[in-house]
């Protein structure tokens, strides 16, 4: 009842604002020069469809002009501007029910004339904003003369990049990066990164990219995505620009890279290969935490080539792209793992060595075909992937108490792998009456895994006296997955706000074969032989261990039945927003199981899904941005997890199922706020809460006499976790030559678990209360483009305590103090170093315990105007850089290290080349 209430309420709020008020109808057009840039101070005069003149207007912010008319109709706007040729665009306004329209921006054409040579000097701006968009100007940052575009991104203000070439802004994931508007290479933005020369970029922008339905309609339709879009200079947006690099080091490093694109307003070609094992390339720079995140776990090496091809029919988005890339990857990963299993009385730990060694081969199609004209659009994605692996891997186990060692555990590892994707997505959307939106869209997908894994398992019970367990396991796994989805939605305008019913049907049909062989059993055949299969069928089907072997077959069909609101309103800003979804979600779940009898699982339920966003755009009262957003979400548990049945294929770790789980419930809540203030600086707050109810999680019974362990599914409450940021970027000297970039963060995190020792059920929950600190102060010092420096401070401080009478307190922490130089010398040389300590402490590894040191510096010199660039780079030159991660919930804590890639001295050569056409004379 309280929710048909809510509903009525918000409907009659969205319907009160068409009655009982007189409208203003809103023309809002922005003048643009021939790259898209805003003109402001043009003179902007609006006509009707005969030429006569109804008003005029000029000197707007940021190139946007807005105009009130009281009729519909159609009309023309003339823009002009001295120095520029005059432009105009027309637009028809038709219906009451919407009172404002976006027509096509104005693009002028600056006249030819020559100019004589003037010469100004000032100092750079870094980062400005205008309105909601953040703008960074590329000359402003001291750049070596080779830098690609990850070195110019790795140093803005506010900005986050991490070795998979993720980008966040003031904490913010950014969804797509462009180059001049146009999305490049999506889904790998590490080509944009690493083969674009930082020297061509002009200025990056980042800003909420309106989607396809907002473009068409000239109308915020509530799909924006938050996009970084880099802006190249005029004399490199046509032509053809590449690079190549070859590089030599110590320890058997290589590096060999090649890229090259053939670019214009209506197309892109793009090729390119990179060959290294580097782990991703290493970059040195003044920015101290990209060593950490490049280090990868393991050495790998990589051999990566792809082709690219867009073609551009308008502004809009309209055109074609086909993206393909082949990999192949050579892994070589050791770890060292010690946890602890917190139990009652005593406490079970492991230490844990591998080695590991794996050989993926990937190839990724990407396809699209978007059309967008006003008042419609389609688009089509079809993509392809398929992966081929082989993986081999050794490992030895020792489970030990406070007393005596329970077992150890030889193990070996062989592994044969395809993975095999195909998807196609179809949407479409028409605007109806000139305000509203009819979309509609489809969605096919077809994923098939199969795989071949051989084990020999050697397991040797030292403290009960049992006698050992030796398996000569091999499994043959299917696994498939196809989806079909199908939805519909209308978006009815009322003025400033909106209504959207939307309907969508989801089919999802998994079908898993996982079949295990004892091939220790087969008569006459030594059981150590490994990787090796009977010839005969027959004999491999008469060792098949049916107890911990199952097929299962998945039927889900679900209903999604939407009401979204939304809305402007004057309270929040120009251009601040509400939005409200109203889901109801029908689920139909079946499960067929089949492990030495048939299970049938079969759920059926009606979920309640509501969100409610709010976006708030500064005005006087409240300069500040402010988003709120707020969900309740759920599902069912794999359905896998109700059946009953007990898998003890491996001894040490039993599994069973458990058909007593609850529905899980997860309730978010954040809001972030965003101060900008005039002298280039920005702060931003965010505070986060995330609540889990009936949380699925793993009970753990342990037998302290063999070491080994049972597991569960259960249904637990009392799981949440809240969390704060506050980040500060901007200058804080007159002169701007010092900026400051801080980011605090806390995190409490409630944990609950079930875990206990022996037979009994009782007492077993745990909780654990987990207190995580951090913090990065770095203050950057631009002396002039010779000189710039660097020094930060970073911590990560973990405090972990729980009610359990024999729980001992957890306090550890990670501290780093570190400086960073870039120097330009005379005769072209440019030196880049930077030398970090970091300090771990509170660890039960003591080989953890200890501070090491971190340089890394390069020397290179650039010949022919920075076309041919030498550089000699080092990497961890005092060879103590290692890799251990933390990891603790409420059954207990692990510590793991991973080898990573060694110390070495790396000799390069780099050529890159830009062609462009040449400047006609005026």
């Amino acid at each position: 009842m309280r929710q048909r209430l809510l509903t009525s309420l918000l409907l009659l709020l969205a319907l009160s604002s068409t009655y009982g008020a007189e409208h203003h109808y809103r023309v809002r057009v922005q003048v643009v020069n021939i790259m898209g840039e805003a003109i402001e101070g043009a003179k902007l005069s609006l006509m009707s469809a005969d030429s006569v003149l109804i008003d005029t207007t000029s000197t707007a912010k940021y190139g946007w002009y807005t105009f009130v008319i009281n009729k519909t109709g159609q009309y023309i706007l003339k823009a002009s501007k001295e120095g520029y040729e005059d432009g105009y665009t027309n637009f028809s306004f038709r219906n009451p029910r919407t009172n404002m329209i976006f027509p096509s921006p104005i693009r002028l054409i600056k006249e030819a004339r020559n100019l004589p040579e003037v010469v100004v000097k000032a100092s750079k701006i870094k980062m400005v904003m205008r309105g909601d968009t953040i703008v960074y100007n590329a000359d402003a940052f001291n750049l070596a003369e080779g830098s690609m575009l990850d070195a110019l991104i790795s140093r803005l203000p506010g900005v986050r990049l991490n070795k998979d070439g993720q980008i966040f802004v003031n904490g913010k994931y950014v969804q797509s990066l462009m180059v001049n508007g146009k999305d490049f290479f999506s889904g790998n933005p590490k080509i944009a990164l690493e083969n674009l020369p930082a020297y061509t970029v002009k200025n990056v922008k980042v800003y909420d990219k309106a989607g396809v339905a907002s473009l068409i309609t000239g109308k915020d339709m509530g799909d924006k995505i938050f996009v970084m879009d880099v802006n190249l200079k005029k004399e490199y947006a046509v032509g053809y620009m590449g690079n190549a690099e070859a590089g030599s080091g110590t320890e058997k490093r290589y590096l060999a890279k090649l890229f090259g694109m053939k670019f214009s307003d209506l197309s892109r070609i793009i090729g390119y290969a990179n060959l290294n094992n580097l782990n991703g390339n290493q970059q040195i720079g003044l920015n101290g935490e990209w060593y950490d995140q490049a280090v990868a776990d393991g050495l790998q090496a990589t051999k990566t080539t792809g082709v690219s091809y867009q073609y551009f029919l308008d502004d809009l988005g309209s055109g074609f792209t086909s993206e393909n890339t082949m990999s192949h990857t050579d892994l070589d990963h050791k770890r060292t793992e010690n946890s602890q299993t917190f139990l009652q009385e005593s406490d079970i730990y492991k230490d844990y060595v591998s080695n590991s060694n794996g050989k993926p081969t990937a190839f990724r199609s990407a396809n699209s075909f978007n059309l967008l004209m006003r008042g419609w659009y389609f688009t089509e994605d079809l993509n392809f992937q398929y992966q081929d692996s082989r993986n081999e891997s050794l490992s030895s186990t020792i489970t030990t108490s406070s007393s005596s060692v329970l077992n150890q555990l030889l193990s070996m590892n062989s592994n044969k792998g395809a993975d095999l994707s195909v998807s196609s997505f179809f949407q479409g959307g028409a605007s109806l009456f000139t305000v509203d939106m009819l979309r509609w869209g489809s969605l096919f997908a077809f994923k098939r895994n199969t795989s071949e894994d051989f084990s020999l398992n050697d397991v040797r019970y030292e403290a009960a006296g049992l006698p050992g367990d030796f398996r000569n396991n091999f499994f043959d796994r299917l696994s498939q997955h196809m989806e079909t989805m199908a939805y519909v939605s209308y978006n009815y305008r009322l003025n400033e706000r909106y209504i959207q019913p939307r309907y969508s049907f989801d089919f999802q049909y998994n079908k898993t074969n996982n079949l295990l062989y004892r091939l220790d059993k087969l008569a006459e055949r030594d059981s150590s032989r490994f990787d090796l299969l009977p010839s005969a069928a027959e004999a491999l089907a008469q060792v098949l261990d049916s107890r911990n072997s199952f097929r299962l077959r998945e039927y889900d069909h679900q209903h999604h039945i939407e009401l979204h609101l939304g809305g402007r309103e004057k309270w929040l800003g120009k251009n601040g927003l509400w939005k409200i979804i109203l889901p109801l979600r029908i689920v139909h779940n079946n499960l067929y199981y089949f492990r030495e009898n048939r299970q049938e699982v079969s759920k059926e339920r009606a979920f309640f899904e509501p969100t409610i966003l709010v976006s708030h755009i500064p005005r006087e009262k409240l300069p500040v941005f402010i988003d709120f957003n707020a969900s309740l979400s759920s599902h069912i548990p794999d359905l896998a997890f109700f059946a009953s049945y007990q898998d003890d294929y491996d001894p040490l770790n039993i599994k069973m199922g458990n058909p007593n789980l609850k529905d899980v419930h997860d309730y978010d809540a954040s809001v972030k706020v965003r101060k900008e203030f005039d002298h280039q600086s920005m702060a931003s707050l965010s505070l986060e809460f995330h609540q889990q109810d009936n949380a699925t999680a793993y009970e753990l019974l342990a037998d302290k006499a063999t070491g080994s362990f049972t597991t569960r599914p259960v249904s637990v409450n009392g799981n949440w976790n809240a969390k704060a940021s506050v980040n500060f970027a901007g200058p804080v000297d007159k002169r701007k030559k010092l900026t400051l970039d801080t980011q605090t963060g806390i995190r409490y995190t409630h944990l609950v678990d079930m875990a206990s020792a022996g037979e009994s059920r009782e007492h077993m929950r745990a909780i654990v209360y987990n207190w995580r600190l951090d913090e990065t102060v770095s203050l950057n010092f631009r002396l002039s483009d010779m000189y710039e420096f660097k020094i930060w401070v970073a911590g990560k401080y973990h405090a972990i305590n729980s009610h359990r009478e024999d729980f001992s307190k957890i306090n550890a922490g990670e501290y780093k103090v570190g400086t960073a130089a870039d120097i330009r010398l005379p005769g072209l040389f440019h030196i880049t170093t930077d030398f970090t300590m970091n300090t771990r402490r509170g660890y039960q590894q003591e080989e953890a315990n200890k501070s090491f040191y971190v340089w890394n510096a390069q020397i290179d010199r650039a010949f022919l105007k920075g076309k041919i660039l030498v550089a000699l780079r080092g990497f961890d030159l005092l060879h103590q850089l290692s890799n251990i991660e933390y990891y603790v919930n409420a059954q207990g804590r692990t510590e793991s290290w991973h080898n990573s890639i060694p110390r070495y001295v790396m000799l390069s050569l780099a050529w890159r080349f830009n062609v462009n056409p040449k400047k006609k004379n005026s």
